[in-house]
């Protein structure tokens, strides 16, 4: 029951946290819209624009690892991304300094038609100190490693099996007035999985299982998760849901369902994307490296248009919305959160397109206060000729404002990756 109370209170406490003072919550790697380039440099369009991490498959959106073998239009990939990030506060009593790096290397290999291997490797290390005008406060540094396996095997003709496993660590320590904390915490996931294919081949309908175990010093926590995803994919339509159910440290269930969907107008080499969103989540859950959740439900939606032109580049624009409603407190209350994104890429060489974009997080008055930020994004790729090589730049401005202060607070992102396909 202990455990329990401080795994609610530990999670409430940080999703305050990050409500009303994201700039002063360090993550253990750099904050950047997406992981993939393209989008982070034109204000994440994630809804309207598809790229190799949200495209509506059962390996991206169902997040299957019987998917693998279908993804990326069936090609061997190699993905070599590297970001680092700083911040910069206008606080006058204490001087926050922040940095961060990751690098990583993935890689999925297709040999033959009924086969697919393949496994990542990441390393991320944070920096965070802080000095008030009495002197030096503290010292955090946080070391991040991750590893994972994946496998498919193609059975029969519509039968795929595959299998993840995946292994991350990480070390903490603190040094302040009172001396240094030395922290590991360690978290192993294995996923089996089924997938089940029409033999139209327009539908997906998968099976995945996912143990997952925090380990720590103070004991371990093991989550078990069943999900089941169903996949749609025509000329035009694209439709991906995902429910999940499963079982946390007590009597307590994990319950999800998300669907998306992106409808593809087209007419000669353009064309209009219509993508939509919709999710319901309960209870509010944390499972990064510290587990834990807090009673409540997480909704959320978001819909969006884009115009592309494989000559010119593209024009888009999306909305989200997430509410963030907990039950189970002295006074039970909801977060409204208003995310909205605009970008631009334009083709100034066939061969070097030019990024642009804008994001605005804005979150209605709760318990008070009110928060936003503003993230200003721009970046290019290189795609070098006779070769599916390309190479992606972006750079990330996030600009923290509070309601209580006119302060802002900034953090730079810059990211560069390399992306082979054969």
């Amino acid at each position: 029951m202990t455990y329990k109370i401080l795994s609610r209170f530990l999670i409430v406490s940080l999703f305050l946290l990050i409500t009303f003072c994201s700039a002063y919550y360090y993550d253990y790697e750099p904050n950047i819209l997406s992981k993939n380039l393209r989008l982070a440099a034109i204000g994440n369009l994630d809804l309207v624009v598809i790229e190799r991490i949200n495209e509506i498959n059962a390996y991206d959106f169902g997040e299957s690892p019987a998917g693998a073998i279908s993804d990326n239009n069936d090609q061997s990939e190699i993905c070599i991304p590297f970001f680092y990030g700083f911040t910069i506060t206008s606080d006058t009593l204490y001087d926050n300094k922040w940095h961060a790096y990751v690098g990583s290397i993935s890689s999925v290999i297709k040999p033959w038609d009924k086969v697919a291997i393949g496994g990542s490797f990441s390393r991320a290390d944070a920096n965070e100190e802080m000095e008030s005008w009495i002197g030096p406060e503290y010292d955090y540094e946080r070391d991040v490693t991750r590893y994972s396996l994946i496998a498919n095997w193609k059975a029969i003709s519509r039968v795929t099996i595959g299998f993840r496993g995946a292994y991350n660590k990480l070390t903490e320590e603190r040094s302040d007035y009172s001396g240094t904390y030395i922290g590991e915490a360690k978290v192993f996931v294995y996923e089996p999985s089924l997938l089940i294919s029409t033999g139209s081949g327009h539908w997906q309908y998968g099976l995945d299982y996912k143990y997952k175990k925090f380990s720590r010093e103070y004991g371990d926590t093991v989550i078990h998760e069943v999900a089941i995803p169903v996949i749609h994919s025509s000329s035009n339509l694209e439709l991906g849901i995902r429910a999940t159910l499963g079982t946390i440290l007590d009597t307590a269930t994990i319950k999800s369902i998300n669907m998306r969907s992106l409808y593809i107008l087209p007419f000669g080499n353009k064309h209009l994307n219509f993508g939509f969103q919709l999710g319901y989540t309960s209870p509010h859950i944390m499972d990064d490296f510290y587990y834990g959740y807090a009673p409540g439900y997480q909704t959320n939606m978001g819909f969006g248009m884009a115009y592309l032109n494989k000559g010119i580049g593209l024009l888009g624009i999306q909305y989200k919305k997430e509410i963030l409603t907990f039950t189970e407190l002295t006074t039970p209350y909801s977060i409204h959160s208003n995310c909205l994104c605009i970008g631009a890429e334009i083709r100034l060489f066939n061969a070097v397109p030019l990024r642009l974009g804008y994001t605005n997080v804005g979150r209605d008055p709760s318990l008070g206060i009110t928060s936003y930020y503003d993230v200003i994004t721009w970046g290019f790729g290189f795609q070098f000729p006779n070769i599916d090589l390309k190479v992606d730049f972006a750079h990330n401005l996030y600009v923290y404002k509070h309601g209580y202060n006119d302060k802002a607070d900034f953090d730079h992102t810059f990211g560069i990756a390399g992306y082979f396909d054969f």
